[in-house]
C-alpha cells in the first residue's frame, strides 16, 4: 500500500518497456484517510502521481505551490464544502491556465448537487462513495479528456448510484 503520507511525492510511471514516463498530477481532497488511501493507491497504480490533503485550506496551499492536471474533490470537508471550494478555485484561476483544471467530485450523497449548481464549473464528473478504484481511474481519465473551459457547461455524471 502507498500509505497516505507516501502519496505526496511526485513519482514517475513505468512504461511497458520499463522506461520512465511522465505522470499526471492529481490533487485528492477528502477528510477520510481511508478514501485518500484507496484513491491514491488506485491512481498511482494507474500511472498518476497524487498529492492527498484532508482540508480545503490544505488544497489551496498545495495549489499555490504545485501544478496539477486534475482534482478529485469530496463534497463534504471539515473547513468548507467541495462545491464552494470549486467555485473559489475557479475565481482564483479566472483567465489563467488553471481556469480549465478539471474536477471530479466524490460524495456519499452524490445527489446533493444539481445540474444547475454544476453548470459553469470545471466539474467533469461525480462519483459515489464508497469509491470503486476502477471507476475513479476512469473518471480521472475522462476528466482529463474533457479538459475544456467552464464556459462550455460540459460535465458528465459518471456515477450517481448510491
Amino acid at each position: 500500500m502507498c500509505g497516505v503520507l507516501g502519496c505526496g511525492g511526485w513519482g514517475v510511471g513505468v512504461s511497458h518497456d520499463g522506461g520512465a514516463v511522465p505522470t499526471t498530477r492529481v490533487l485528492i481532497i477528502d477528510d477520510d484517510p481511508g478514501v485518500l488511501e484507496v484513491a491514491c493507491e488506485a491512481l498511482m497504480r494507474h500511472g498518476h502521481a497524487c498529492a492527498p490533503t484532508r482540508t480545503g485550506s490544505g488544497a489551496l496551499s498545495l495549489l499555490a505551490r504545485e501544478r496539477f492536471s486534475v482534482i478529485v474533490l469530496d463534497l463534504a470537508l471539515p473547513d468548507t464544502d467541495g462545491l464552494s471550494l470549486c467555485y473559489r478555485l475557479m475565481g482564483r484561476a479566472a483567465g489563467g491556465a488553471g481556469a480549465s483544471l478539471p474536477v471530479v467530485l466524490i460524495s456519499g450523497d452524490p445527489w446533493r448537487v444539481s445540474e444547475q449548481e454544476l453548470a459553469g464549473t470545471n466539474v467533469r464528473g461525480v462519483l459515489a462513495k464508497p469509491l470503486d478504484p476502477a471507476r475513479l481511474c476512469a473518471a480521472v481519465d475522462l476528466a482529463l479528456r474533457l479538459r475544456i473551459g467552464p464556459e462550455d457547461d460540459h460535465w458528465s455524471v459518471l456515477d450517481r448510484a448510491a
